[in-house]
């Protein structure tokens, strides 16, 4: 009865729907194993879990709410999440995940990649939300109290997306709809029968936040500057973005892959594909990529 309660006055504060849903399950859990209404008993509960520092702080989170709303004491316990480097994938291996995935799961791992959006983000881009003309695409969902933004995608993507079924408002999504789970759970099917397929252990370490990862520790890597950085990602705080400073470690970092461009179409092609124009010699255009 106290937990129903709890996500009325939840709703009432304001806090999103993914967010009430999982304090809700997460107050369950603690319920089950302890008396919810008796700190002492609920820290103990949360002292002898095998759990992560950080899932101790997320249920230290969810009772802290808790008790605030029945304006019972609180003591805050000192677990606090342990800071790991996120891993990158090579380009390689997720273009030889995209390659044996479908056309619609492909299309979102590519989403990903290009864009940076986390998997909620891309689950409400709407059909309204794409402007194939500029090859831009509007992140109007931002989750995580991030901020909407417009990111530019390549011709690749745009045409792939828009050769997508239109069976419903939502770009990756099918009629009726209305969870990521189901895509989530068909992509870790397909990522690992793929993985045996091509005998790359690798791909298994590719996920949706990786992917994010992957857009922007290159993406620093190339500009250099921070708050480029966090705007693409939609941080409101410069501190979830310093991550991808300490991932700036490249070997070769001024090592570089030079293409000339003869006629207008490989030079358009070669921007398009990460090159950076450097000079023009005799008529040609010389661009250049870090390795």
């Amino acid at each position: 009865m106290r937990v129903q309660q709890h996500k009325l006055w939840l709703e009432k504060e304001g806090y999103r729907p993914k967010t009430v849903r999982s304090s809700i399950s997460n107050l369950k859990s603690l319920a089950r194993r302890c008396d919810i209404n008796d700190p002492e008993s609920v820290r103990a509960e949360i002292v002898r879990r095998p759990a992560s520092e950080g899932t101790k702080e997320k249920y230290c989170w969810v009772y802290e709410r808790y008790l605030r709303q029945h304006r019972m004491e609180r003591v805050r316990p000192k677990y606090r999440r342990v800071e790991k480097l996120p891993h990158v994938p090579a380009e390689k291996d997720i273009e030889q995940l995209i390659g044996g995935l479908s056309r619609r799961l492909g299309t979102i791992v590519l989403f990903i990649k290009e864009t940076g959006a986390r998997k909620g983000e891309m689950w409400g881009v709407r059909w309204s939300d794409i402007d194939s003309e500029k090859c831009r695409v509007l992140i109007t969902c931002p989750e995580k109290n991030s901020r909407p933004r417009a990111v530019r995608v390549s011709q690749r993507l745009m045409g792939l997306m828009c050769k997508l079924p239109r069976t419903s408002d939502y770009v990756f999504r099918r009629k009726n709809n209305s969870s990521p789970h189901a895509i989530i759970s068909y992509f870790w099917q397909k990522r690992r029968e793929v993985s045996e397929k091509t005998g790359n252990s690798a791909l298994m370490r590719i996920d949706f936040k990786s992917l994010r990862h992957f857009k922007a520790s290159p993406e620093y890597h190339r500009t250099k500057d921070i708050l480029h950085v966090k705007e693409l990602l939609g941080h409101r705080a410069l501190k979830n973005t310093l991550v991808y400073v300490h991932l700036n470690q490249f070997e070769g970092e001024d090592e570089f892959v030079v293409k000339v461009a003869k006629t207008l179409k490989e030079f358009t092609g070669l921007l398009e594909s990460g090159f950076e124009y450097v000079a023009e010699y005799e008529g040609f255009k010389v661009l250049r990529k870090r390795k």
